[in-house]
């Protein structure tokens, strides 16, 4: 098995020998349809017999361990104690239903890998991987560590096979021997540096820190470790130094290793930046979530009073207001849940150049006439699966940006292309799989910006502008939704000589399913129609039910997903609707639809939801042909989709 990532078992389906702890079959057929959906094939022996735990571990190899957390006698430490002395490292995984904080410390001292919770299975392929990485990795640290205890005696014959650079220096830091990997990383040939001071031929060694590490391993007689960086190579490096010392414990040499980790801090450097991205991402979308069915009740409820005052009511200027300032909220927190990409985006088949072509009118506007707008078209289509509502806000936040960064005017060029990516460009995108994808470029000769800036650039709320020119979520809503479309963004930009931002979206494959016809909206509620309304926000449901009946409409009410399904079995009528929020306790809004389509399929659907939350896993999106409305949403617009969705039965 090779050393992946990770994350490569969401690719190709991959074998799994599996010894199963499990008494229930229900349980160990979740277990393994948890695997399967993760992309293995597993083949799985089980037991909780601890007698044939111990038989079957003694006589067959197994790729990992999966163990209830108690069975009737034992418990997983009975099982881990047997896991120790037959195949110390095979992983153990516990899967169980429910563990505390104590309990699952106890078993990760006791030699567990990980452990798993049975409600979410979700997570259990990507914990099989990383098991079964780690236990590669230490393997290779075994094996680096076996290879530097035969250094000298395999010396002669397998120095020149080493691709880190190696150094053998006498106690006075003179060079005795260097490999070839050292020779040409010095760009020396072997022989011209041996009896040459260290610090001659590598600087590093003489800036200190290497000092530092040669007298402590003279001073202790330990291994001694570090990094080091060289700046006029540009490289990083991770340094060894060892004493090799005498029968009678004085120092002979000193052997040093470097080993090249310039690309693994750059790596390391890439993986901390996703890593505060995604953080303030949790942070935005907890936010927004709250904040949407708030701005749901201001909007809903200066709505309704907007239709009940005069237009000469000195009151309604006042529910105008409030709706004006709720719009703007609404505004910033669907930047929020874009950045997060925790929105729920409606895809379809798409053709770049054509929502190029229909902002263009809007971009020349937006730019004005002191900045010239040059759009270069690739010569056939350049198709992608994506929101085209939210490609064309990416395209105005980007031109937008470029304006602002053009106060005397300049040249903005947008171009759209057919690229195919390989495994080098993976360096540069990372996330992104080698393959066709289309590039949408926009780049301008505008002020650009140093390095520190370009690192920052997509963080929210990060603006360089002054205060009141802009909210800084401009770049951090097109990073969400490129990231969200399943994309990749990057920027180049220098001081004083312009900016291109880079996108890239997988390009879409096969022949484009034909769309249906839109249907004629003109049923309204009459009293004899029904709709399930469920929603875990009282105040929401109570707004929204008291609209609907308002409209003609009879309500079912339901604060959560199994009220909704006790509700629908206990009404005899039929059930025209289901509303249901997407992300609710419990139950999620889709698995209501689920479980209520196959009770009651004449029964149409719309979900609403002001943040996607873990209800729909990142990545996906409702099912094809779902219908949506996303928090804050006028009272109208439900109306309205309501209608929609409602009038093709009305016409049957």
């Amino acid at each position: 098995m090779s050393a992946d990532p990770p994350e490569d078992h969401l690719t190709p389906a991959r074998p799994l020998r599996v010894l199963l702890v499990e008494s229930s079959p229900a349980d160990a057929e979740a277990t393994l349809h948890a695997l399967r959906n993760g992309g293995y094939t597993p083949a799985a022996d089980r037991t909780v017999n601890l007698s044939k735990f111990t038989e079957l571990l003694a006589q067959n190899h197994f790729d990992v361990i999966l163990s209830d957390y108690r069975h009737s006698s034992w418990t997983a430490r009975d099982f881990l104690v047997v896991r120790a002395r037959l195949a110390p490292e095979t992983p153990f995984i516990v899967v169980t239903r429910a563990i505390g904080d104590e309990a699952a410390v106890g078993l990760l001292k006791a030699g567990a890998d990980d452990y798993v919770l049975k409600n979410r299975l979700d997570r259990l392929s990507e914990a099989v991987a990383q098991a079964l990485h780690e236990r590669i990795v230490r393997r290779q640290e075994v094996e680096l560590h076996g290879r530097i205890a035969r250094a000298k005696q395999e010396w002669e014959r397998a120095i020149d096979m080493v691709q880190d650079a190696i150094l053998l220096l006498d106690d006075s830091h003179t060079v005795l021997r260097v490999n070839r990997s050292a020779a040409r990383l010095l760009s020396q040939e072997p022989g011209a540096l041996v009896g040459r001071k260290c610090d001659e031929c590598f600087l590093t060694m003489a800036a200190g820190g290497g000092h530092a590490m040669l007298s402590a391993a003279r001073r202790s007689g330990q291994t001694q470790h570090g990094e080091l960086e060289d700046a006029s190579m540009g490289s990083r490096f991770e340094v060894t130094v060892s004493p090799v010392l005498r029968t009678d414990g004085a120092l002979q040499e000193y052997l040093v290793i470097l080993h090249d980790v310039s690309e693994r801090s750059r790596l390391e450097a890439q993986l901390h930046q996703a890593q505060k991205m995604e953080s303030v991402g949790r942070l935005a979308g907890g936010i927004a979530h709250d904040f949407n069915n708030l701005l749901m009740l201001i909007r809903g409820y200066s709505e309704m009073m907007l239709d009940r005052l005069a237009p000469g009511d000195p009151l309604h200027r006042n529910a105008e207001e409030i709706q004006k300032a709720a719009d703007r909220a609404a505004a910033l927190t669907q930047q929020l849940l874009a950045f997060s990409r925790k929105q729920i985006l409606a895809p379809k088949r798409i053709d770049i150049r054509r929502v190029v072509e229909d902002a263009e009118k809007m971009l020349r506007r937006l730019l004005g006439g002191e900045i010239e707008l040059r759009i270069l078209r690739a010569p056939e289509g350049c198709e992608v699966n994506a929101d085209p509502g939210q490609i064309e806000q990416v395209l105005m936040n980007l031109a937008q940006n470029a304006r602002d960064a053009m106060p005397r005017g300049g040249r903005l060029v947008i171009e759209t292309q057919h690229v195919t990516l390989t495994d080098a460009d993976m360096r540069q995108a990372p996330g992104l799989r080698p393959g066709p994808y289309v590039h949408l470029s926009v780049s301008d000769t505008g002020s650009g910006m140093d390095e520190q800036t370009r690192q920052r650039i997509f963080e929210p709320f990060f603006t360089t502008k002054g205060i009141g020119r802009g909210t800084g979520l401009g770049l951090a809503t097109v990073y969400g939704i490129v990231k969200q479309s399943g994309g990749h963004i990057a920027v180049q930009s220098e001081v004083d000589k312009g900016s291109t931002f880079r996108v890239y979206l997988p390009r879409a494959e096969g022949t484009p399913a034909a769309e249906r016809p839109s249907s004629n909206p003109s049923a309204t509620g009459d009293g004899r129609d029904t709709i399930l309304l469920v929603e875990d926000e009282r105040p929401v449901r109570e707004l929204t039910r008291q609209f609907l009946e308002l409209n003609g409409y009879c309500v079912l009410e339901a604060k959560d997903g199994p009220d909704a399904l006790r509700v629908a079995d206990g009404y005899s009528g039929r059930i025209q609707m289901l509303v249901a929020d997407v992300m609710m306790p419990g139950i999620s809004g889709p698995e209501v639809s689920r479980q209520l389509l196959q009770r009651r399929p004449e029964t149409k659907v719309l979900y609403v939801s002001g943040y996607a939350g873990d209800a729909i896993p990142r990545g996906r999106n409702l099912e094809a042909g779902a219908h949506f409305l996303q928090k804050p949403f006028k009272l109208e617009e439900l109306a309205r989709k309501l209608r929609e969705i409602l009038a093709p039965s009305k016409q049957a």
